[in-house]
């Protein structure tokens, strides 16, 4: 759930965060 820890904004970040893309 570290993954809850940064804010879930309009997603371009996933291109970057494999964490995010594992959800």
């Amino acid at each position: 759930m570290g993954r809850n820890q940064w804010p879930i904004t309009p997603k371009p970040n996933e291109a970057h965060d494999p964490m995010e893309q594992t959800n």
